[in-house]
């Protein structure tokens, strides 16, 4: 089993990301699949004797969607939160995406820790 963690362009609202995550989760050799809305990627574990990074990006090709190649937490973290203050004023919620932002990337960090392990 492998996992990959690719960015994904295309995605205006909840309906894309589930029709996307439920679209991945029915292709062979793919074991399972998180797509995340706000940070625009996919988390996908998979068969690697069966598929490749370029397989799986033509599955989400065929979604209707793209794939901006492997996701890179800590560039676009900031793109997510200058897009999210911008559209947002509510001091609360700005506080709780940010909370929501720090999660994912301490969730990232402990993630590439468990590999590196391994």
């Amino acid at each position: 089993m492998k996992k990959i963690t690719l960015g994904i362009s295309g995605m205006s609202c909840s309906a894309c990301s589930n029709g996307l995550e439920k679209h991945l989760n029915s292709k062979e050799g793919i074991i399972s699949s998180s797509v995340n809305l706000i940070m625009a990627n996919a988390t996908i574990s998979y068969d690697e004797t069966l598929l490749d990074q370029k397989k799986i990006e033509a599955f989400i090709k065929q979604a209707g969607f793209k794939s901006t190649g492997i996701f890179d937490i800590k560039k676009e973290e900031k793109k997510v939160i200058k897009r999210l203050m911008e559209n947002d004023s509510s001091e609360s919620i700005k506080r709780q995406k940010e909370k929501y932002i720090e999660k994912n990337k301490k969730n990232k960090e402990r993630e590439e820790s468990l590999i590196e392990q391994e």
